[in-house]
């Protein structure tokens, strides 16, 4: 039987997962915040009276439909009304993002509203319903991402050899590769390297790793209960003084204040 489909078609994949770090329902009645973090961030907001401001715009959020906003927009949160919030914080797992900044809305069909109401039920705590709403939260994130605009989309690829770089560079934070490392890994000499690598990004390699590492250490504060001291280490730092130092330079805050004003986020 003629199906209409060629044979032997291997379709390209982009090499990233989705890394689900909380889901939350809460009723708020403040909600004045700066929203610049390495993760993606989903929300809802039951009634109006609920802006994010992004590039000067105020961009109200309305019931029906869910705001999207990808890891690194620079924008800020403001309410002028009473509401129950449900939002998501995800991370794609690669060092890529193949996504640019911006608020994005998507209509909520009714799968996505049964959905929601399912996830905000306190239902009971058991395995077996845990693993459930688990699989339904990442469903309701790679949703999203599918439904994402066209225009969304950063065509600006990096090179395979560069790709290759800014993955070794995460998947290494805890003991940074140099430079020299990082060009014999790609069989090139250090300076070509250097070169190539501020050709295609417009910063140095180690300046890239400098904010992947706080870029992590930011997320590790804003998800996890591991103390300041733990995630300096872990983070590649001399100690505490180096690390709070160097994550106001690129967060204009500290970590224990950065920490605070992530709690409703």
């Amino acid at each position: 039987m003629k199906t209409g489909f060629p044979n032997n078609v291997t379709v390209p994949l982009m090499p990233f997962s989705i890394d689900v770090l909380v889901c939350r329902s809460q009723t708020l009645s403040d909600w004045h915040y700066t929203l610049c973090d390495p993760f993606w961030r989903i929300y809802w907001m039951d009634r109006k009276g609920w802006y994010v401001r992004y590039q000067g715009k105020p961009l109200a959020l309305d019931p029906t439909y869910l705001a999207v906003i990808p890891a690194n927009t620079p924008c800020y949160s403001e309410s002028r009304a009473r509401a129950t919030q449900f939002h998501v914080h995800f991370k794609l797992d690669s060092a890529i993002n193949p996504f640019k900044p911006g608020v994005y809305f998507l209509p909520i069909t009714k799968t996505i509203s049964g959905l929601i109401s399912g996830l905000m039920d306190p239902a009971r705590i058991d395995l077996e319903n845990i693993i459930m709403k688990t699989l339904h939260i990442k469903n309701l994130c790679y949703d999203c991402l599918s439904r994402l605009p066209k225009e969304s989309l950063d065509t600006c690829a990096y090179s395979p050899r560069i790709t290759f770089i800014m993955e070794t560079i995460v998947q290494n934070l805890k003991d940074p590769p140099s430079n020299k490392m990082l060009a014999q890994s790609i069989g090139m000499n250090t300076n070509s390297f250097i070169r190539l690598f501020h050709q295609e990004t417009g910063t140095s390699p180690q300046k890239w790793c400098m904010k992947a590492r706080i870029n992590q250490a930011a997320l590790l504060l804003s998800h996890s209960t591991k103390t300041i001291e733990d995630i300096a280490e872990e983070t590649a730092f001399f100690d505490r003084n180096h690390f709070s130092r160097v994550f106001k330079q690129f967060k204009d805050i500290g970590p224990a204040a950065y920490r605070k004003q992530s709690e409703n986020k």
